[in-house]
C-alpha cells in the first residue's frame, strides 16, 4: 500500500446537533400562535380569518396576545424553519434563534406596556384574557431555550484526519516496498550470454613424411 502525507484537518462544520430540539421548539412556538388564533376566532367569529391574513382590521379583539397578518408570516417561517431543523439544516438554528428573538421582544414590550398601565386595561378582564398573558411569556422563555441550545451546539470540532485516497492536494508518492522481501534473495541473477571461446590450431593427425 502505498501512503502519502495526511491532509490537514479541515475547517469547522456547523453543528447540526439540537436540530430536532430546536424543531420541537419551533413547533411549540407555532401551537402557541394557533392558540391565540383559535381564541380571536371564537370572540370574533370566522370574519376574524381577514385580520388574521392582514386583508381587514375590522374585527379586533381586544387581548394580550391577538392574531394579525405579520402572524400569519410567522407561522409560515415558523414551519419553513422546522421543517430545516428536522432535516438538519444548517441554517435552520441561527435563523430560528433571529426570528423568535423579533417575535419575543415584540410581546415582551406589549406585555411590558400592558402591566405598567399603558396598555387596554380591559384586555385582562375574563379569564381567557388572563390565560393568555402566558402566551408573550412562553414566547419568552422559547426564544431563550431556542437561542441557548443554538450556542451550545454552534459548531462541531474540526474533522478528523482520515484516509484519503490518491490523487488529492498534497499527495507526495513514497517507494513502494516489495510486498515479499525474502523474494529477492532466491531470485537467480539474471544471466547474459557469453561469447564463444576462440578456434585454436589443432596438430595434423599423421605425422609428415620425409
Amino acid at each position: 500500500m502505498v501512503y502519502g502525507q495526511v491532509p490537514p484537518p479541515g475547517p469547522r462544520q456547523p453543528g447540526k446537533g439540537g436540530a430536532v430540539a430546536v424543531g420541537v421548539l419551533l413547533l411549540a412556538q407555532l401551537l402557541l400562535e394557533l392558540i391565540v388564533l383559535a381564541y380571536d376566532v371564537t370572540q370574533a367569529g370566522p370574519a376574524y380569518l381577514l385580520d388574521a391574513l392582514g386583508f381587514s382590521y375590522e374585527h379586533y379583539v381586544v387581548a394580550p396576545a391577538s392574531f394579525f397578518g405579520q402572524d400569519t408570516a410567522l407561522c409560515v417561517a415558523l414551519v419553513v424553519l422546522a421543517v430545516g431543523a428536522f432535516r438538519g439544516s444548517a441554517w435552520a438554528k441561527p435563523a430560528a434563534t433571529v426570528l423568535l428573538a423579533v417575535n419575543a421582544y415584540a410581546s415582551s414590550s406589549a406585555l411590558v406596556s400592558l402591566l405598567t398601565g399603558g396598555g387596554a386595561p380591559a384586555a385582562t378582564e375574563t379569564p381567557g384574557q388572563l390565560a393568555l398573558i402566558a402566551v408573550p411569556l412562553l414566547t419568552l422563555l422559547l426564544a431563550v431555550a431556542v437561542g441557548v441550545v443554538t450556542g451550545v451546539t454552534r459548531a462541531v470540532g474540526p474533522a478528523q484526519p482520515g484516509y484519503f485516497p490518491p490523487p488529492y492536494a498534497g499527495y507526495v508518492p513514497y517507494p513502494q516496498p516489495a510486498a515479499f522481501p525474502h523474494q529477492h534473495q532466491h531470485q537467480q541473477p539474471q544471466q547474459h550470454p557469453l561469447p564463444p571461446p576462440p578456434v585454436l590450431p589443432q596438430p595434423p593427425s599423421t605425422p609428415p613424411t620425409v
